[in-house]
C-alpha cells in the first residue's frame, strides 16, 4: 500500500512538471533537475511494485511446488466443511495416521487449491492416497470451499477429451457428513465425486461410507460411530492393502469386491445414485459375491426387488436418546444446561443485557417481556432448520418428526427452572449487574 502511494506521489509531481512545461513557463536550474529525480523515483516505485505483486500471485505456485515434492504413497487429506464437523473428523485422521502409520501425511482444505487439476493429476502421479471428508451444502450443492474442486471433478468427468484413466494412479476413500432427515440431498454431493472420481480410473480404497447424523436412524448411533467404522477398515486397508483381481463367481453382484475398485459406477448418474444408496443399506448385512443368474431384470419383478432394497431402514428396539454422548459434551461446552434425553437451558445475551441495565429483547419491545426475567429454554434440542437468528448454535441433532425416547412432561419442565436459576445464581457479585434486577429474576 505504501508503494502504491509513492507511486502515486511521483507520478502526479512528474505530471504537474510536463503540463508546467508545456504551458510555456520559464524554467529554471530546479525544474531541470526535478524531472529526472520524479522519473528515477517513479521507476524505481513502480518496479517495486510490480515485484511484489509477482510474488503475492506466485504464492499459490509455491504450494504446487511443495505438493510435486511430495513422497510417493503418501496420504492427503482434503476436506470441505460448512459447520466445521469434515475438519474435525479430517483433523482427528490426520493425528492418528501420522502417529500410526510410516506414511507422509498431509492435511489440506479444499479451498486452499487454486488449481483441482493440476493437485489431482499430481497426486496420482506420486499415486498418493487421497482422503475426502465433504457434506452437502442447501439444494445439493457442494460446501463454498469445495465448489470449485467439485465443479472440475464433474466437467472432467463429462468432457470426453480427458482420459479415463486419467486418475488410474490414484486411490481415494471418501467420508461423507450428512443427515438422512433431507432424504432428497442426502450426501449428494460426496455421491457425485465417489462417481466422477470412478469415472476419472481412480480405485477405491475402501467403500465410501455414509456417515449418518440421526442418531434414531443410524445404526451406528449417529456420525461418530460410522467414524470408527471407518477409520477402522482405513488403518487395516493400508496395512493389509486389497488384491486388485476377484475371485468372485459373480462379478456383476453388488457386493462383488470389485465394487471397491472403479468398476462398481456406471456411467449414468441415476443408477449410479441408486447403486450407492443399496450399497450403503447393506454395508451391515452378511453377504458376498453370490451366484445367480447375470440376466436384465425382467419389469414385473422389479416391485419386490426395491421394496427388500429399500434405502430407509428402520430399526427395532426401545426410541433411542436425543442426546448421545457426544452431543451432550458438544452441548455443555456451548454452556447449554441439558435436561433429560432432549431438552435444554441456555442464558440468553438479552437477559445478560438487561441484568446489567440496558435494554432488552424484541419480546420487551412489543410485548412488555421484560428479558431478565425470560427464560431462553426448549422441550425439544432437535430442529429440522437452520435458522440465522436462532440461539442455537447448529450444532444440536436435526428432526422433522419425533422418534426418540421422551422423557415426563414434570421432570422438563422442573429441570428447566432449576437449571435456569444455577445459571443466574453464578452472576451474583459479577460487576455491572444490579442487585435488584437480579431478584426480580430469581
Amino acid at each position: 500500500m505504501t508503494i502504491d502511494l509513492y507511486i502515486f506521489a511521483a507520478s502526479s509531481a512528474l505530471t504537474g512538471l510536463v503540463f508546467y512545461y508545456l504551458a510555456g513557463a520559464e524554467w529554471s536550474l530546479w525544474h531541470l533537475f526535478a524531472i529526472p529525480l520524479y522519473t528515477f523515483v517513479f521507476v524505481v516505485f513502480l518496479s517495486l511494485s510490480i515485484i511484489k505483486r509477482f510474488k503475492s500471485l506466485s504464492k499459490p505456485l509455491q504450494s504446487l511446488t511443495k505438493i510435486i515434492r511430495q513422497e510417493k504413497n503418501g496420504i492427503t487429506i482434503v476436506f470441505g466443511s460448512v459447520t466445521g464437523n469434515c475438519r474435525t473428523f479430517a483433523q482427528l485422521t490426520y493425528d492418528k495416521l501420522s502417529k500410526e502409520l510410516n506414511y507422509q501425511v498431509i492435511l489440506q482444505d479444499l479451498n486452499d487449491i487454486t488449481d483441482p487439476e493440476e493437485f489431482l493429476q499430481i497426486q496420482a502421479k506420486n499415486q498418493r492416497k487421497l482422503l475426502i471428508f465433504i457434506s452437502t451444502y442447501e439444494d445439493d450443492t457442494p460446501p463454498p470451499s469445495a465448489k470449485w474442486f467439485v465443479n472440475h471433478l464433474q466437467d472432467a468427468a463429462t468432457d470426453f477429451r480427458v482420459s479415463k484413466n486419467e486418475l488410474e494412479k490414484l486411490t481415494y476413500a471418501i467420508f461423507r457428513c450428512g443427515n438422512s432427515f433431507y432424504n432428497d440431498n442426502f450426501n449428494t454431493v460426496a455421491k457425485e465425486l465417489d462417481r466422477c472420481l470412478s469415472e476419472l480410473g481412480a480405485k477405491k480404497l475402501i467403500p465410501t461410507e455414509l456417515a449418518d447424523e440421526n442418531s434414531g436412524k443410524s445404526i451406528y448411533g449417529g456420525r461418530e460411530g460410522h467414524y470408527s467404522k471407518w477409520s477402522s477398515q482405513l488403518k487395516s486397508a493400508f496395512q493389509s492393502p486389497k488384491t486388485d483381481k476377484c475371485d468372485c463367481s459373480n462379478e456383476n453382484s453388488i457386493k462383488c469386491c470389485q465394487s471397491l475398485t472403479n468398476n462398481d459406477h456406471p456411467i449414468e448418474k441415476k443408477e449410479n445414485d441408486e447403486q450407492l444408496r443399496i450399497e450403503s443399506d447393506d454395508d451391515d448385512e452378511d453377504g458376498g459375491c453370490k451366484n445367480g443368474n447375470d440376466d436384465i431384470m425382467d419389469l414385473e419383478d422389479m416391485g419386490d426387488y426395491m421394496a427388500t432394497h429399500s434405502p430407509t431402514k428402520t430399526t427395532k428396539g426401545p426410541p433411542k436418546e436425543m442426546i448421545t454422548p457426544v452431543i451432550r459434551k458438544s452441548l455443555e461446552k456451548q454452556c447449554y444446561k441439558l435436561i433429560g434425553t432432549h431438552s435444554g437451558v441456555e442464558l440468553c445475551r438479552w437477559t445478560k443485557s438487561m441484568l446489567r441495565g440496558r435494554g432488552g429483547c424484541y419480546k420487551h419491545t412489543f410485548y412488555g417481556i421484560e428479558s431478565h426475567r425470560c427464560m431462553e429454554t426448549t422441550p425439544s434440542l432437535a430442529c429440522a432448520n437452520k435458522c440465522v437468528f436462532c440461539w442455537r448454535h447448529h450444532t444440536n441433532p436435526v428432526g422433522t418428526s419425533w422418534q426418540w425416547k421422551t422423557d415426563d412432561a414434570q421432570t422438563v419442565c422442573q429441570g428447566a427452572m432449576e437449571n435456569h436459576y444455577k445459571i443466574i445464581n453464578t452472576f451474583k457479585g459479577v460487576p455491572g449487574v444490579l442487585p435488584n434486577r437480579l431478584a426480580e429474576d430469581i
